[in-house]
């Protein structure tokens, strides 16, 4: 028993001296160290932003799939009507029209929880702890001699 935590970090074999010796290697605390933390903040705000990008397309999906299928639903509602079906078959095919129908709402409502709940708190999430810092050079006077 080496007193190292065999549960961090989570993969096969963790806990070894190789593993510790792995990531330990590129710490904040030696020379040049926090070159791999800068990085890694970098990497975050990039991840965050194709986050992002990958709600709003899954977002518009959805969106797409919803305007589909009231298309279709009301295509064979008014398909319907105007057939001669009647009885259990007509109760049949507009029960599907109104599933249909009744799907793409839900659809429309994931679409719009996904803009307006997730997105925006990934957003939000983002621009509260990735902040850009801009660097304003100023002119140092230099000293003269007399």
């Amino acid at each position: 028993s080496s007193g190292i935590n065999a549960e961090w970090p989570l993969r096969p074999g963790a806990g070894s001296e190789e593993d510790v010796g792995i990531l330990f290697s590129d710490c904040f605390w030696e020379i040049k160290g926090y070159k791999h933390v800068v990085s890694r903040i970098d990497d975050g705000a990039k991840l965050t932003d194709s986050l992002v990008h990958l709600i709003a397309e899954r977002a518009e999906i959805e969106y797409k799939y919803a305007k589909m299928l009231k298309g279709f639903s009301r295509k064979w509602e008014d398909a319907i009507n105007k057939s001669p079906e009647y009885g259990t078959l007509e109760l049949a095919m507009k029960s599907l029209t109104i599933e249909a129908n009744e799907t793409a709402d839900v659809h429309v409502d994931v679409r719009q929880k996904l803009i307006s709940s997730v997105m925006e708190t990934v957003k939000h999430w983002k621009s509260s702890n990735f902040q850009k810092a801009f660097v304003k050079k100023k002119k140092v006077p230099t000293a003269t001699l007399r």
